[in-house]
Protein backbone atom coordinates (compact mmCIF):
# COMPACT_ATOMS: atom_id res chain seq x y z
CA UNK A 1 0.00 0.00 0.00
CA UNK A 2 1.19 3.69 -0.46
CA UNK A 3 0.19 6.27 1.79
CA UNK A 4 -0.77 9.95 1.01
CA UNK A 5 -1.54 12.67 3.12
CA UNK A 6 -5.25 14.50 2.06
CA UNK A 7 -5.44 18.15 3.38
CA UNK A 8 -8.67 20.23 3.46
CA UNK A 9 -8.03 23.70 3.17
CA UNK A 10 -9.78 26.30 4.60
CA UNK A 11 -13.02 27.12 1.95
CA UNK A 12 -12.07 30.89 1.61
CA UNK A 13 -13.38 30.94 -2.53
CA UNK A 14 -10.19 29.35 -3.83
CA UNK A 15 -10.43 26.97 -6.39
CA UNK A 16 -9.42 24.10 -4.61
CA UNK A 17 -9.86 22.74 -1.36
CA UNK A 18 -7.66 19.60 -1.11
CA UNK A 19 -4.30 18.88 -1.82
CA UNK A 20 -3.64 14.81 -1.80
CA UNK A 21 0.39 15.05 -0.58
CA UNK A 22 2.79 11.99 -1.11
CA UNK A 23 5.86 11.16 1.62
CA UNK A 24 7.94 13.37 -0.25
CA UNK A 25 6.04 16.27 -0.48
CA UNK A 26 4.94 16.12 -4.12
CA UNK A 27 1.43 17.13 -4.54
CA UNK A 28 -0.10 14.15 -6.58
CA UNK A 29 -3.95 15.77 -6.77
CA UNK A 30 -5.28 18.75 -6.06
CA UNK A 31 -9.18 19.21 -5.94
CA UNK A 32 -11.80 20.36 -7.21
CA UNK A 33 -9.96 22.26 -9.90
CA UNK A 34 -6.42 23.73 -10.23
CA UNK A 35 -4.39 20.48 -10.92
CA UNK A 36 -2.65 21.02 -13.91
CA UNK A 37 -1.17 24.06 -12.30
CA UNK A 38 -0.54 22.66 -7.99
CA UNK A 39 0.36 18.98 -8.90
CA UNK A 40 3.54 20.43 -9.87
CA UNK A 41 4.23 21.82 -6.25
CA UNK A 42 6.59 20.28 -3.82
CA UNK A 43 4.98 20.84 -0.49
CA UNK A 44 8.51 22.05 1.82
CA UNK A 45 6.85 21.19 5.37
CA UNK A 46 5.83 17.98 4.98
CA UNK A 47 6.79 17.20 8.07
CA UNK A 48 5.35 19.58 10.07
CA UNK A 49 2.00 19.93 8.36
CA UNK A 50 -1.02 20.09 11.41
CA UNK A 51 -4.72 21.43 11.95
CA UNK A 52 -4.18 25.41 11.82
CA UNK A 53 -1.20 25.60 9.87
CA UNK A 54 0.70 26.69 6.55
CA UNK A 55 1.29 24.62 4.12
CA UNK A 56 4.69 25.88 2.30
CA UNK A 57 5.80 24.49 -0.68
CA UNK A 58 8.11 25.81 -3.85
CA UNK A 59 6.92 25.54 -7.84
CA UNK A 60 10.32 23.28 -9.08
CA UNK A 61 9.22 24.07 -12.96
CA UNK A 62 8.41 27.53 -12.44
CA UNK A 63 9.88 29.66 -9.34
CA UNK A 64 12.83 28.58 -7.41
CA UNK A 65 11.88 29.80 -3.31
CA UNK A 66 9.56 28.49 -0.56
CA UNK A 67 5.90 29.95 -0.40
CA UNK A 68 3.22 29.33 1.46
CA UNK A 69 -0.51 29.23 1.45
CA UNK A 70 -2.72 31.66 2.44
CA UNK A 71 -5.47 29.20 3.30
CA UNK A 72 -5.33 27.37 6.47
CA UNK A 73 -5.56 23.64 7.11
CA UNK A 74 -8.65 22.89 8.26
CA UNK A 75 -7.83 18.91 8.27
CA UNK A 76 -5.45 16.22 7.49
CA UNK A 77 -6.61 12.43 6.29
CA UNK A 78 -4.26 9.58 5.89
CA UNK A 79 -5.22 7.64 2.28
CA UNK A 80 -3.73 4.20 2.02
CA UNK A 81 -3.88 3.41 -1.94
CA UNK A 82 -3.44 -0.11 -3.32
CA UNK A 83 0.06 -0.96 -5.43
CA UNK A 84 0.32 0.13 -8.53
CA UNK A 85 -2.08 2.98 -8.35
CA UNK A 86 -0.31 6.25 -8.17
CA UNK A 87 -2.67 8.88 -6.90
CA UNK A 88 -6.49 8.78 -5.27
CA UNK A 89 -7.48 10.11 -8.83
CA UNK A 90 -6.35 6.81 -10.59
CA UNK A 91 -8.23 4.63 -8.09
CA UNK A 92 -11.38 7.65 -8.98
CA UNK A 93 -10.93 7.20 -12.73
CA UNK A 94 -10.90 3.63 -12.74
CA UNK A 95 -13.88 3.56 -10.33
CA UNK A 96 -15.77 6.29 -12.65
CA UNK A 97 -15.25 4.02 -15.59
CA UNK A 98 -16.51 1.06 -14.03
CA UNK A 99 -19.62 2.52 -12.03
CA UNK A 100 -20.91 4.79 -15.07
CA UNK A 101 -21.66 2.77 -17.57
CA UNK A 102 -24.15 0.14 -16.06
CA UNK A 103 -25.91 -0.20 -19.24
CA UNK A 104 -22.92 -2.39 -20.71
CA UNK A 105 -24.31 -5.67 -20.26
CA UNK A 106 -21.92 -8.03 -22.23
CA UNK A 107 -18.84 -7.85 -19.51
CA UNK A 108 -15.15 -6.18 -20.95
CA UNK A 109 -12.80 -8.20 -21.41
CA UNK A 110 -9.24 -6.24 -19.92
CA UNK A 111 -5.45 -7.65 -19.94
CA UNK A 112 -2.01 -5.55 -19.82
CA UNK A 113 -0.49 -4.79 -23.01
CA UNK A 114 3.49 -3.84 -23.34
CA UNK A 115 3.98 -0.68 -24.89
CA UNK A 116 7.67 -0.93 -26.06
CA UNK A 117 8.10 2.91 -26.63
CA UNK A 118 8.43 3.51 -22.83
CA UNK A 119 12.32 3.39 -21.61
CA UNK A 120 11.34 2.60 -18.41
CA UNK A 121 10.54 -0.23 -16.25
CA UNK A 122 6.51 1.12 -16.09
CA UNK A 123 5.92 -0.09 -19.96
CA UNK A 124 2.62 -2.12 -19.46
CA UNK A 125 -1.15 -0.55 -19.40
CA UNK A 126 -4.43 -1.83 -19.41
CA UNK A 127 -6.38 -2.22 -22.27
CA UNK A 128 -9.68 -3.40 -23.45
CA UNK A 129 -10.96 -5.57 -26.11
CA UNK A 130 -12.96 -3.23 -28.06
CA UNK A 131 -15.76 -4.15 -30.03
CA UNK A 132 -14.99 -3.33 -33.65
CA UNK A 133 -15.67 -6.13 -36.37
CA UNK A 134 -12.22 -6.65 -36.58
CA UNK A 135 -11.26 -6.86 -33.16
CA UNK A 136 -8.32 -4.98 -31.42
CA UNK A 137 -7.19 -3.77 -28.58
CA UNK A 138 -7.60 -0.19 -26.80
CA UNK A 139 -6.52 1.85 -23.45
CA UNK A 140 -8.36 1.47 -20.50
CA UNK A 141 -8.68 4.07 -17.33
CA UNK A 142 -6.15 7.10 -18.55
CA UNK A 143 -2.85 7.65 -19.37
CA UNK A 144 -1.03 5.69 -16.58
CA UNK A 145 1.33 2.82 -16.95
CA UNK A 146 2.19 0.12 -14.77
CA UNK A 147 4.56 -2.76 -14.56
CA UNK A 148 3.50 -6.01 -15.83
CA UNK A 149 2.90 -7.15 -11.86
CA UNK A 150 1.11 -3.74 -11.13
CA UNK A 151 -1.21 -3.99 -14.31
CA UNK A 152 -2.28 -7.09 -13.97
CA UNK A 153 -3.07 -6.66 -10.10
CA UNK A 154 -5.69 -3.29 -10.90
CA UNK A 155 -7.07 -5.44 -13.49
CA UNK A 156 -7.80 -8.17 -10.77
CA UNK A 157 -8.76 -5.81 -8.80
CA UNK A 158 -10.85 -3.96 -11.05
CA UNK A 159 -12.36 -7.63 -11.80
CA UNK A 160 -13.04 -8.48 -8.68
CA UNK A 161 -15.14 -4.83 -8.07
CA UNK A 162 -16.90 -5.36 -11.04
CA UNK A 163 -17.76 -8.93 -11.84
CA UNK A 164 -20.78 -7.65 -14.00
CA UNK A 165 -19.04 -5.40 -16.10
CA UNK A 166 -15.20 -6.78 -16.27
CA UNK A 167 -13.20 -9.87 -17.08
CA UNK A 168 -9.91 -10.71 -17.49
CA UNK A 169 -8.58 -12.04 -20.85
CA UNK A 170 -8.55 -16.11 -20.81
Amino acid sequence: MKRIFRVHFKDNGQDFLTWDIDLDGNVVACKPFQGCLWEKAKVTNVDELEVGGEVRYDMPHMLQYDMAIVHPIEDIEAIELPEGIQSDDQLDAIRTICTDYPEIKKRTVLRPQHDSRRNDAKQWKIAKKTSSPGGGWARFGGEWYYTKEDAEAAIDRIVSDFPDQYEKEA
